[in-house]
Parts: structure tokens; sequence; C-alpha cells
């Protein structure tokens, strides 16, 4: 995983943490899930052998 979708999900919970808007706060839990899911599928493509293709429609 490179080290920016390492780091920045903690930064994200640091900062949520400290924030006095509850609003700003689940913003920043939400970019916090949002890394985690994009560096889940980055480590899912790096470790698929063979994938070509990946559909993301929803």
């Amino acid at each position: 995983m490179p080290t920016a979708c390492r780091s920045l999900p903690s930064i994200l919970l640091l900062r949520a943490r400290s924030v006095t808007s509850e609003e700003t706060r689940q913003h920043l839990k939400d970019a916090h899930q949002r890394v985690l899911s994009v560096a889940e599928v980055q480590r899912h493509l790096h470790t698929s052998a063979g994938v070509d293709e990946i559909d993301v429609g929803s």
C-alpha cells in the first residue's frame, strides 16, 4: 500500500476527534472510510494475478 494510503486514514481520524462540529466529524469519518476502501481495492489489484478488468458498476 502506498505511504499516503497508510498515513491518510490516521490523519483523518485524528482530525475527526479534534473538531467540534458533528457534521465535519462525520465528513472526516466518511473520507476515512473511502480512503480505506480505495486502499483495499489497490491491495486486491496488486495481489490478484490475471486481473485485466474490474466491473465497478453499481
